[in-house]
């Protein structure tokens, strides 16, 4: 058995920051990864966790403070530096890895301003992912024919890219005659917290014609909306799919295949279950003979 499934989650965008707002019952399973160039390094970690390496350049790494790719200082950037990618031709990029094993969903964000240096460039740069550097993967891009005059926040869904480490950046090609300014890159991601029963269902004995009513109880962290499945319940009972309530009376035919191995299954609908299991066990009721 299913059900339809919800789970509120807004993502907001104020100002220059992309703000990820969810409900109390949400809050404990959403992580950020995130730089905002404080400083001249390519290890900011200013996320709630950890990004899993530092900017790697490719195919040529310069460091943070050489080169067509560098952190430099800026008045349109939030904290006062940004990274830069420029200005003539440009054949390289710079990528962070995130891990994403255990997300569910995951956004990205990133502020940007482009200032070109001369008309008419044919450029672009190209925001990438891929599991390695090797294989970009294109999920946008900004050509470099004309300047913004103040930074611009883009989104980026990367909920299909889940379950592994990622390669994350910004991939210059051709003539860019011209600066573009990357600020406050940000991953925001959520991880599945699964139900778990609170208690655990006893086995139980009952006899054919009684009638049955058993709660399981159970607890999801993130307050989703839960269903119920059941296998093994004995002829005349069944199970509600949304609240979990076994009920019935037991069929005067139930004694015939007992002992019963029943399991019990709640889902949250985001990929988290969890399952209990108990064996019922129902005697024959003798019955008086009836005439026909």
């Amino acid at each position: 058995m299913s059900a339809v499934l919800r789970r509120g989650v807004l993502v907001a965008v104020v100002g220059m920051l992309a703000l990820t707002i969810v409900s109390p019952a949400l809050a404990g399973s959403a992580e950020t990864v995130r730089d905002e160039f404080k400083s001249a390094v390519f290890d900011g970690n200013d996320g709630t966790v950890s990004w899993a390496s530092d900017w790697l350049e490719f195919p040529v790494g310069d460091g943070p403070t050489e080169g067509q790719i560098r952190i430099v200082s800026d008045s349109h950037c939030a904290a006062g530096k940004c990274l830069r990618l420029g200005d003539e031709t440009l054949v390289a990029g710079i990528y962070r890895e995130v891990d994403l094993s255990s997300a569910t969903s995951a956004t990205l964000t990133y502020s940007y301003r482009r200032a070109m240096t001369d008309d008419g460039s044919e450029g672009r740069v190209r925001v990438v992912a891929a599991p390695d550097v090797w294989s970009p993967e294109i999920l946008a891009s900004h050509n470099m024919n004309g300047d913004d005059p103040a930074q611009v926040v883009a989104t980026v869904d990367l909920s299909a890219k889940t379950g592994a480490n990622l390669w994350v950046g910004f991939l210059g090609q051709g003539q860019l005659d011209g600066f573009l300014y990357i600020d406050n890159v940000q991953i925001a991601m959520s991880s599945n917290v699964a139900p778990v029963f609170t208690e655990s269902l006893p086995n139980r004995s009952d006899t054919e014609g009684d009638s049955v009513w058993i709660a399981p109880q159970v607890s999801d962290p993130e307050g989703d909306d839960l269903s119920f499945s059941a296998t093994g319940l004995p002829a005349g009972i069944s199970i509600d799919r949304n609240s979990g309530l076994i009920t019935g009376k037991v069929s005067h035919t139930a004694a015939a295949s007992s002992p019963y191995t029943t399991s019990i299954t709640v889902s949250d609908g985001e990929g988290g279950a969890a399952t209990d299991s108990f064996n019922w066990s129902i005697a024959d009721l003798n019955r008086s003979p009836t005439l026909a």
